[in-house]
């Protein structure tokens, strides 16, 4: 939740000073996630199926986030003119991304409520 929220601040940094501690909140929280969610995935199967759900978190976090995140940023990036509109579109949208996290882990959290 926190990344999402810095990754939301970090876009509306107007200068460099701004821009630095949201950005290194952002990379703290969200590097916080991943292990937390791999965790939680794991927990949530039976004792038989915990490889094989790691095994496949593990395949989703690379090309979900890491690699979709290169793929997808720089095919929206390739449709501005010009580069600084690209590069900030593109940072956007990989900052952004992150919503995605919130939204499916708050899924979970419903989900889990009602077993």
């Amino acid at each position: 939740m926190f990344a999402t929220i810095f990754g939301i601040l970090v876009t509306f940094a107007n200068d460099l000073y701004e821009f630095i501690p949201l950005f290194w909140c952002l990379l703290f929280c969200g590097a916080s996630v991943a292990p937390t969610a791999t965790g939680i995935i794991i927990d949530s199967v039976e004792a038989h199926y915990m490889s094989a759900s790691s095994s496949l978190s593990q395949i989703m976090y690379n090309l979900v986030g890491f690699a979709a995140g290169i793929i997808v940023s720089g095919t929206l990036m390739s449709y501005f003119t010009d580069s600084t509109d690209a590069l900030n579109w593109g940072f956007k949208f990989v900052v952004y991304w992150n919503t995605f996290t919130l939204f499916f882990l708050l899924a979970a959290w419903k989900f889990s409520l009602n077993i």
